[in-house]
């Protein structure tokens, strides 16, 4: 069996609704091909401002760096513009 490792950064506004369906997605898909998939999540874009003051903290950094993959979802609103 293969291992996978998945960051999964939602985002924001509409962002984090699609990123767990594609997580569905891709939980579905690697059970029927036999894959083990390890999820691990962090933030992105808005929610990571509004929670850290930063669009994306170094310790997202490293995540994405040691991922075998990243599933992104929307970023960015108005909101946010004059960050």
């Amino acid at each position: 069996m293969n291992d996978f490792n998945v960051l999964v950064l939602g985002g924001d506004h509409i962002g984090p609704e699609v990123a767990t369906a594609g997580v569905q997605v891709l939980k579905h898909t690697a059970n029927y091909a036999n894959i083990n998939v390890t999820l691990e999540e962090g933030l992105i874009g808005g929610a990571s401002w509004n929670k850290h003051g930063t669009y994306c903290t170094d310790d997202v950094l490293r995540k994405v760096s040691k991922a075998n993959a990243t599933l992104v979802g929307a970023v960015g609103g108005p909101e946010w513009d004059d960050k």
